[in-house]
């Protein structure tokens, strides 16, 4: 079957771009571009913290991506890169106690809780049942010893390590594109994680033939029931969609909008495009 569309949510694409706008996040909760959270959650001290990691920042992703003689050196480079561009600006947020994947939620450091999921801010015991259940295995075609758990580090360090966590897809977008298959980029924009205004400064300096007359496109309320629930931007098969009060996880936190979305996109290209009343 042929490609038609793809939709990402609160995707990290461009982390060179996208990590900047973390001490931003934080200060403003992006209430000072649009965004549905009503102030920060740090101080101007730690904001300025925060922007000072910028430019090692963006050195350190700039070597990880370069280095591909030295696999030792890559991985250290790329998880140094790690640390300063979001361990460190994620801490900020949880020593303010702060969930940094819906920051309209508290979280701290020391819950006093001693389980594996203390430090993730969400208790995902139901979903770790339910996966190693020995039904679900046997449905899913999983093996009976092995185990699933929440952010598995056997998957994830070595996708830091070698490069991948802060590679640029923006050129697998563009490719995309050129094919005719639509794209649809939206953020909860309560999110820290991946914060919303990340997500809408890739799309919006993304390189290519439409970059102006995507910028000069109608930036629209997204009404679900007759209610603004967000706002959205689209031209020439690109879509941005800013989604209000939800964190990383927008079908957990707005599954009504997070369901008119997916139908809206599964659209025809003949029928109104998302966001229409």
């Amino acid at each position: 079957p042929e490609l038609k569309g793809i939709a990402m949510g609160n995707a990290l694409v461009a982390p060179a771009t996208q990590w900047t706008t973390m001490p931003r996040m934080a200060f403003t909760g992006g209430r000072d571009a649009g965004g549905s959270l009503r102030r920060g959650v740090v101080n101007t001290t730690v904001f300025r913290q925060m922007r000072l990691r910028i430019p090692r920042c963006r050195e350190l992703v700039q070597e990880c991506v370069d280095e591909r003689n030295n696999s030792v050196k890559r991985a250290h480079l790329c998880l140094q890169g790690m640390i300063v561009c979001a361990g460190e600006q994620i801490y900020d947020v949880r020593l303010a106690g702060r969930n940094p994947y819906d920051l309209r939620q508290q979280c701290g450091l020391s819950s006093g809780r001693s389980d594996m999921f203390a430090n993730m801010c969400y208790d995902f015991r139901l979903e770790t049942e339910f996966l190693n259940a020995p039904s679900t295995k046997r449905a899913l075609g999983v093996p009976e010893d092995r185990s699933w758990v929440p952010c598995n580090l056997t998957t994830t360090v070595p996708f830091i390590l070698s490069g991948d966590e802060l590679a640029n897809y923006e050129n697998r977008i563009l490719t995309l594109l050129d094919a005719e298959v639509r794209v649809l980029v939206y953020a909860g924009d309560t999110d820290f994680m991946v914060d919303w205004l990340g997500c809408k400064a890739w799309v919006e300096n993304l390189s290519w033939p439409h970059r102006i007359d995507w910028s000069r496109s109608e930036r629209k309320p997204f009404y679900v029931e007759g209610e603004p629930r967000g706002k959205w931007r689209s031209s020439h098969g690109l879509t941005f969609l800013q989604i209000f009060d939800a964190g990383h996880m927008v079908p957990m936190d707005q599954p009504e909008v997070a369901l008119a979305m997916f139908r809206r996109f599964v659209r025809p290209p003949r029928e109104p495009a998302p966001g229409a009343a």
